[in-house]
């Protein structure tokens, strides 16, 4: 009897689990990726449709530049990061591996 209720437990964990939060993340997590990159997109055209010219008449050319020279290096770096955050896999590159290999050779 106990066996049954054991086998019953880990069924009803397992559907628990196709069903439940991990996997319904599991499924919106291209959504959510791509709703990343369509709030970026957008904060990126605000910032070139109504920030740019308001920094230019506030602050002159050569300091709006400037600051258009930090907005979009920001913005380069939070692509950059998170494109690389969410296709390399977890658990580091093989470089490192080979790094670790070399260091235990040489003791």
């Amino acid at each position: 009897m106990q066996t049954t209720l054991q086998d019953l437990s880990s069924a009803v964990h397992y559907l628990s689990y196709i069903l439940g939060f991990g996997f319904g993340v599991r499924l919106l997590g291209p959504l959510f990726v791509l709703g990343f990159y369509f709030l970026l997109g957008l904060h990126v055209y605000a910032y070139f449709t109504v920030v740019l010219f308001v920094l230019r008449k506030r602050l002159g050319t050569i300091f709006g530049l400037i600051w258009v020279a930090i907005g979009l290096s920001l913005v380069y770096n939070i692509a950059f990061n998170h494109f690389f955050a969410t296709f390399i896999k977890a658990g580091g590159p093989l470089d490192l591996k080979v790094r670790k290999k070399l260091i235990k050779y040489r003791e």
